[in-house]
C-alpha cells in the first residue's frame, strides 16, 4: 500500500461534486465537465455524482434511449481505459 501511494502528493486529493449541468456544460458533450477535473499524475479526485449518474438519470427520465445509454456506458469505459493507460 505504501508503494502504491508513494506518488501521491500530500495535498493531492480533491472531491468534485456535479450538480445539474450549467448552461456552459450543456453546450458540450455529457463528459466534458468531468474531463476538466481529471487529476494530474500523483493526485486523486473523487467524483461526487459522476457521469455514470448522468447517464442513469437521463435514461430513467427518458431523455435518452436505451441504445444511447449503452453507447454512453461504452464511451465511459473507453475513456476510463484511456486514463488508466496514460499512467
Amino acid at each position: 500500500m505504501k508503494k502504491a501511494l508513494s506518488v501521491l502528493h500530500p495535498q493531492g486529493f480533491d472531491a468534485v461534486g456535479f450538480k445539474s449541468p450549467t448552461e456552459e456544460e450543456r453546450a458540450h458533450d455529457y463528459m466534458w465537465r468531468a474531463h476538466k477535473v481529471v487529476p494530474a499524475k500523483g493526485h486523486i479526485t473523487a467524483f461526487i455524482r459522476s457521469y455514470y449518474e448522468d447517464v442513469l438519470v437521463t435514461r430513467v427520465q427518458k431523455l435518452i434511449s436505451d441504445e444511447e445509454a449503452h453507447l454512453r456506458f461504452k464511451q465511459i469505459n473507453d475513456v476510463e481505459e484511456l486514463l488508466m493507460r496514460k499512467q
